[in-house]
């Protein structure tokens, strides 16, 4: 199987977004993948790469057989650097290295130069530092960074505010779905306890935790209310889900669930996949039918998730959460 079709299968929607930009012509000077391991970010890595370089592309995704990506799959294309910073952190003379190589004339005759951080979160506070000027002065229109990280927290927030993030989704939940079934609970529930973890023992957990109960109704609720009127569809958070200045560890726990569900439903429409639930299938019918941007929804629930991650107010984030989805569809 290529990388593209790969990707194409695991990654519905970093496909259809990086599709996108390079159909239009519109990509970004410096990427953030994030996904845990075996999520793919390196292969989607490589194949933005390969995309940016190949001369034989039939779409516009690359190739992947001729010379130029063939050389990126393997690393020796002249005008790409990778650093590895999973075994070993990354440190501030790499990074010079870098920007000292792409000062220079291009090698190759496309032009491009593109550098690939694996294990970006392991650089030090010195080599990120270094990084964050790089970005903000690139050398050259021609110059794209791809930084790859299992843990989007430790990235500094100044790094993060000048990339790109996609969001990938754990491609190991299918085990976890399937023992949820086994152990007797319904399709609905096994679905989104397998798309909030994929270890058997604390799905199992969660599902007979009082946070789980609260933000499975609010999500049964929230759904077909977005539809109807997403600014109202804020009050299902208020009255369902969060219990306002009490309980602040359980509401964090709530909208963490919450969020893993409205993620995993656009993710599905996104991928315009029918699941075997009928509410599911007839909820995302009324999506479609009304025409809501899953992509821009999917990309707000992300972002969101990723704040419940740093931000103490959960609160204010669910607020927050339901302005910039009503946000979307004005």
């Amino acid at each position: 199987m290529t990388r593209q079709e790969n990707l194409k299968m695991q990654q519905p929607v970093i496909y259809q977004l990086l599709q996108a930009q390079l159909r239009d012509n519109r990509r970004s000077h410096a990427y953030l993948f994030s996904g845990s391991r075996g999520s793919g970010t390196k292969d989607a890595a490589i194949l933005l790469a390969q995309s940016l370089v190949c001369q034989n592309k039939t779409g516009v995704f690359a190739c992947e057989t001729c010379s130029a990506c063939q050389r990126i799959a393997n690393g020796s294309y002249g005008d790409l650097m990778v650093l590895d910073g999973r075994e070993q952190s990354i440190k501030k003379a790499q990074i010079q290295n870098v920007q000292n190589q792409f000062n220079k004339t291009a090698l190759e005759s496309s032009g491009e130069k593109i550098y690939i951080l694996d294990g970006a979160e392991n650089a030090t506070d010195e080599a990120l530092n270094s990084l964050l000027k790089f970005l903000e002065e690139p050398a050259g229109m021609k110059t794209t960074a791809i930084l790859l990280t299992q843990a989007l927290d430790k990235i500094l927030p100044t790094i993060r505010s000048r990339c790109q993030i996609f969001y990938f989704n754990s491609t190991r939940r299918q085990p976890c779905f399937e023992a949820c079934q086994s152990a007797g609970l319904n399709f609905g529930d096994s679905w989104l306890l397998s798309q909030s973890t994929s270890d058997v023992e604390e799905a199992m957990e969660i599902s007979q935790s009082s946070a789980y109960t609260r933000a499975r109704e609010a999500f049964i609720k929230w759904i077909p209310g977005f539809v109807e009127n997403p600014w109202q569809a804020a009050l299902i958070l208020q009255n369902e889900g969060l219990t306002r200045g009490k309980n602040r560890e359980e509401n964090r726990q709530v909208l963490t669930l919450l969020l893993s569900f409205c993620a995993s439903f656009f993710r599905v429409l996104c991928a315009n996949r029918d699941l075997q639930d009928d509410w599911w299938r007839q909820q995302q019918a009324i999506y479609r039918q009304k025409q809501l941007p899953a992509q821009k929804l999917l990309q707000v629930v992300l972002e969101i998730q990723d704040q419940n991650n740093r931000v103490a107010n959960t609160d204010l984030l669910a607020d927050q959460f339901a302005y910039r989805m009503w946000e979307v569809t004005q």
